[in-house]
Parts: structure tokens; sequence; C-alpha cells
């Protein structure tokens, strides 16, 4: 299958910060443990005694103190607030057995309480705090989710769902636990909001192809949560670090992540100046690409017209939760795209890619487009444009710019040929040629006669 490639892309996904975050590594003495909720680092030494750091990107919510060694810890994070601290220690016979510290300006406080499961001989595999004041302990029989009460040392039983379970994947940006059972064939989701637990859609993997918990992720992307199972190679063989190849047909799903992506427009105009220079290639996904851009565009502009029929304010481009951060206009995309490539062989065939897009999308073709397409597409060239979309153009606009183009390049048949184009429009849309009196088209119909008439 042929594939893509960014060009001058960099070789890596990730690089270190440039002011890194340092910690102590793990040792005999050192335990180092990582909360993905709130990005931080537990590093403690000897049990907490001989002091805990807690190190994150915001050193706002970095902190140190110390805490009584109780026995070995396996898990420890702080409520999305910071004010309560909970611990899981491996001791043989509390394994269900959770501890709370009460926290005040990220030091702890003399107020310490636990709570022990509601399943007998169960075994708490994590723990996760879905928000405030409410945590999840995830055990080898179920789900229970808990309000903490700080102020009175206690914790209060929601709700819980029983569920046979090996391991877990947790998601914080969308509240969304994934619990294997099974031996690793089944995934069984779950939603931890609204202070309840509610069962969705399980997933059930091939007998023979069972996962284990290092080979799935639970993430958000593109406003939805994703199950990404890992499947690794049996070769042992280790590529090359290079610039990231995908398949031809990915290149428009990928453009549409862009899309909501805060900083995703320069990435697109590389993508698509690529795609433009290299159209023979790549024609058809270029038309694909066309059509995410403009159809994000076209849900935008439908609901700007609601709003404003609604009176309502304005929104800003690439606002608003669940939409695409990021908008093209066409003449941002002829600007930074089309128009680096005025002398490109496919030219013809890219511009009439675009304006069919622009046409299925049902968005009227502008003034830079318009212009674009006059400039670009010869009289071979615009019949077929017309079938593709260039029949929905507004006649003043078309011949607006191919006079503008004859005039500055003294080719007085780059307008012959529009306005034959046009007349010929007319004549099969309406029966006749000439163009109505609200199309204004009044002097271009005279400079046509101008250039045409004869020398006398």
């Amino acid at each position: 299958m042929a594939r893509f490639r960014l060009k001058d892309s960099e070789e890596y996904y990730l690089a270190l910060s440039e002011q890194p975050k340092r910690f102590d590594a793990d040792s005999p003495v050192t335990n180092v443990f990582f909360d993905d909720s709130n990005g931080q680092v537990f590093t403690v030494r000897s049990g907490g005694v001989t002091g805990v750091t807690v190190t994150g990107m915001d050193e706002s919510k970095s902190t140190s103190f110390r805490m009584e060694d109780r026995g070995p810890i396996i898990s420890i994070k702080f409520s999305p607030d910071l004010k309560i601290l909970a611990i899981q220690r491996n001791q043989d016979n509390q394994n269900a057995t959770v501890e709370f510290v009460n926290f005040k300006d990220l030091a702890p406080t003399n107020v310490e309480y636990s709570h022990t499961c509601k399943w007998k001989n169960a075994k708490i595999l994590g723990f996760v705090w879905p928000k405030v004041n409410e945590i999840t302990f995830i055990t080898d029989h179920g789900i229970e989710l808990l309000q903490v009460i700080p102020d009175k040392k206690q914790l209060k039983s929601l709700k819980n769902t029983s569920f046979s379970c090996a391991w877990f994947s947790w998601c914080s940006q969308s509240n969304i636990v994934l619990l294997a059972g099974n031996n690793g064939v089944l995934l069984q989701p779950f939603s931890l909001n609204n202070s309840t637990i509610s069962k969705l859609q399980k997933l059930e993997l091939e007998a023979t192809r069972p996962v284990v918990e290092r080979d799935v992720f639970t993430l958000r992307l593109c406003d939805a949560t994703w199950c990404a199972i890992f499947r690794h190679a049996q070769s042992a063989t280790v590529a090359a670090p290079g610039p990231t190849e995908v398949p031809k047909d990915e290149i428009s799903k990928i453009v549409a992540v862009l899309l909501r992506r805060t900083d995703g427009k320069d990435t697109i105009y590389r993508v698509l100046n690529q795609l433009v220079a290299e159209a023979g290639t790549y024609l058809v996904q270029l038309s694909d690409v066309f059509d995410e851009i403009h159809t994000v565009y076209r849900k935008w502009a439908d609901l700007e017209m609601a709003r404003n029929t609604a009176g309502q304010a304005p929104q800003a481009e690439g606002g608003g939760a669940g939409r695409a951060r990021v908008l093209i206009s066409q003449a941002e995309l002829c600007a930074h795209v089309l128009q680096q490539h005025s002398e490109a062989a496919w030219l013809v065939q890219v511009v009439t890619c675009y304006v069919a897009s622009l046409a299925r999308a049902g968005l009227v073709v502008q003034a830079a487009a318009a212009e674009l397409a006059v400039r670009a597409l010869p009289v071979a060239g615009l019949g077929a444009a017309r079938q593709a979309g260039l029949g929905g153009l507004a006649p003043r606009k078309l011949l607006a710019a191919a006079r503008a183009h004859a005039q500055a390049h003294g080719r007085p048949t780059a307008f012959t040929a529009v306005y034959h184009a046009l007349l010929q429009r007319n004549e099969r849309t309406r029966g006749s040629p000439h163009f109505l009196k609200g199309e204004q088209c009044d002097s271009y119909v005279e400079y046509y006669k101008q250039i045409t008439a004869e020398p006398q």
C-alpha cells in the first residue's frame, strides 16, 4: 500500500522538556509512583519516614512531607483538590483497605482514617478519584464507588457493581474505567460520572488473542474515549527511528484530528502543500482532505447562523466544547496553499477538486477562490470545472476576476472563455443565454463586446 510521509517532519513524536522535572530513582529504600490524573510523581523514601516528595509540572501543586511507615506502599494519590491523600499498602491481612489523610495547604493534618471494601476476601487492584470527595475502589470482585466525608473521617457507599476483574485501565479525562475479565478476552468499560456507575458496551476479543495490562490504554481523542490495544510484532527486529509514514487513505483522518487541535492549522497547511505539490499521486486523498476542512467549516457556519437568528453573541472560530479547534476559510486556504502552486502542473485538477469539494459542502464560492479558479483554469479546464461545481459560482464574481486577469496579463481569451462558459450554463439551466438583471453583469457584457468587436 502506498504511504505518505510529511517532509521535514521531526523523527520523534515525543521529546524531553527543556526544563524537565527531576526526582530520585527507584531503589531499595526509595519507591516512585506516578498519578496520571493529577500529573504528579511521588517519591517515597523509607516508607515515608525520611520524606515524601510530590513533584509536578505545576509548581503550585508540589510539596513534601513525612509520614509513619506502616508497610510497603503500592499506590498513593491525591484527590483532585489536593485535600485528601489516599494510600494503599501491601499488607497480607489487609489487602482490601485504603488509608486516608486530610491535607490543608498541601500539608498533612492529624486527621487520618481508613476504609475496607464491601466484599470479603476481595483484593483492591487500585483506586481512582472520579471527582473531588469521590473515590472508586477497583477490586477483583468489582467496582465500589464511595463518597469521602473528610470532616467526619467517613466514607459512604454510593454504588457498586460486581465483575470478575484481573486488571484495569483508567481515563481521567472522561472518567471511564476499563476492566479486564475472562483472561484478557473481555474488556468491560464503566462510566464513573454523576456519582454513579454506568455499564457501557463491552469489547470481546478473539479467544486466541487475549491482551495483558501493558498492551491496553484508555485515552481521550477527538472528543471521544478510545480503547487502544497494542499488538506486538513477532519479529525481534528493531526499526531505526525516522519520519512517520501513514497509509494514503489515513491522511484525511489525520487532518480530521488536526482540525480538533488548537495548534493544528500550520501542520494542516504543510500537509496540504505537500499533497498539492504531489497531486499526481495524492489527488484523491487531497479531495478527501478538502472535504474534511469544508465539512467542519460548514458546521461552524450553520451554528453561527443559528446563533445569529437567536440573537446570541457570535462564537469565536473554533470555540465551544466538542467543536473543531481549527477553521480554515477559503481565503486562508487560497493564500497559504493554492496560490503557492500557481505554476504547478496539476493546478487545473487541484482547483477543480477544490471547487467540487466546496459544492459538496454547500458552500458559496467566495471571491478568493473564484479569482483563483479563473486564473488557473484555461478553456480546456473550464468544462471539467463546470461539471465539478464551477457552475454554482456567482457570474459577476467570475467575470470580475476574469476581466482583471485578462487586463493584467493581456489575455482577453481568459475573459471570453469564462464568458462563453457562463452563457452555456445559462442556456442549460434557464433555456436562455442572457444574464438576469439582478446578476449585475451589464458592464461585463459591454466589456465582452469591446474585446470581440471587429477592428475598424
